[in-house]
């Protein structure tokens, strides 16, 4: 970002100064003013004083051609310093006011104390300037600073770039402007949504409701029969969330089925309904881990009712623990099934939606029971689960 002017310095006409030590200017960002990382920028200029004598005004000045105070000096193309910035500190130097712009340009800006001229010690001054805009150009450039015993230098003209009177010290800096360098790095929009019966996603696609019997599945009118093989996953970076629809259709044979509307009030304005042994019924409801708290579930296949009977991933029907379990419900369970708007035919119907996250889950249970008229035939019901991202 700058490196430091190595040779001694002389001023022009003849007039000898010493130079200073130690000398530098430091940019916070050294990237064009074009861009916005060139803009606001603060320079540190810091020195120490190879003379020990009273200093009233410091002035910083700013060019193309060299770091030589006293050579020519053009103005780099858009540098714009602003009367903003910390005043000289360090060494004993305290109280200094009236910053000021030199000249008709914005890149020579000089110090002046209260009144009186302060020696600093030997220590290290430094000063600041905020809010700089840095030069449009890439390339180096360079700071000329200089010090004066009288107080006011740059106000009454008695500094210009090629006529510097008579410094108390002189150096020079140079800095540099360079390219900023553009990294790309691409986030695809993500979805990943699996439903599954079998023992990991992507196998399995079916599930038995009833009790097996001669190497079948049957359903009895004493009973309530639930089945939550059935379980989901997402992982996705949308934003405004992920919302799942079902689609489906009741439990069908021929003509006849499971769960008509009117029975157990399933209509198109459902709510959950408690699973009753001899009422002909099918639902579902979905559950989710414990502690998983960024999906939120339709009340009507949340299972939650007033009972404690909720639909969890850890059953409260016969069949402990967290496995899948497919048989007799050991007490009434909550579930919906919404006729109208899960038919295949219609929209769907959102059942849950899930904030961005990975590997989030959870289980489908699935309830059937029939009462002692029910119409004997292989009864069927195909759902289907369509995830939808909102980025």
């Amino acid at each position: 970002m700058m490196v430091f002017a190595a040779q001694m310095l002389i001023a022009s006409g003849a007039q000898a100064y010493t130079q200073m030590q130690s000398r530098a200017i430091v940019m916070t960002s050294d990237q064009s003013g074009t861009l916005v990382i060139g803009q606001g920028v603060t320079y540190t200029i810091t020195f120490q004083p190879n003379t020990a004598a009273a200093i009233g005004t410091i002035i910083v000045d700013f060019c193309v051609e060299d770091p030589i105070p006293g050579d020519t000096c053009t103005n780099p193309s858009g540098l714009n310093l602003t009367l903003s910035g910390l005043g000289p500190t360090g060494g004993g130097l305290s109280g200094w006011t009236g910053i000021h712009m030199i000249g008709s340009h914005n890149s020579t800006i000089g110090w002046d104390t209260t009144g009186s001229a302060q020696t600093p010690s030997g220590a290290t001054v430094s000063m600041s300037i905020t809010g700089v805009t840095n030069p449009t150009a890439t390339g180096t450039f360079y700071g000329r600073i200089l010090t004066y015993a009288a107080t006011g230098v740059g106000e009454t003209g008695a500094y210009t770039s090629t006529a510097i009177g008579t410094p108390i010290d002189a150096g020079g800096t140079a800095l540099a402007i360079t390219v900023g360098i553009t990294i790309t790095a691409k986030v695809q929009e993500q979805l990943t949504f699996c439903v599954w019966t079998g023992a990991s996603c992507g196998t399995g696609n079916t599930i038995n409701l009833g009790a097996a019997s001669n190497g079948d599945w049957i359903l009895s009118s004493g009973n309530i029969y639930g089945d939550d093989n059935t379980q989901f996953k997402i992982t996705t970076n949308a934003l405004h969330n992920v919302n799942v629809q079902a689609f489906g259709n009741v439990l069908t044979s021929g003509t006849n089925y499971i769960e008509a509307s009117g029975v157990s009030g399933m209509t198109s304005s459902a709510t959950y309904y408690q699973a009753v042994a001899g009422t002909p019924q099918y639902g579902f409801c979905v559950g989710t881990p414990s502690g998983q708290t960024n999906t939120t579930v339709n009340p009507i296949y949340d299972g939650n009712t007033s009972t404690t009977n909720g639909c969890t991933t850890t059953p409260s029907f016969s069949g402990t623990g967290s496995t899948a379990y497919n048989g007799i419900l050991g007490t009434a369970e909550d579930f919906g099934f919404d006729i109208s708007n899960l038919n295949p035919a219609g929209s769907g119907e959102s059942i849950f939606t899930m904030v961005a996250g990975s590997n989030l889950g959870g289980r489908i249970t699935f309830i059937a029971d029939i009462s002692t008229t029910t119409t004997p035939g292989v009864y069927t019901s195909t759902m289907m689960f369509v995830a939808t991202g909102t980025f």
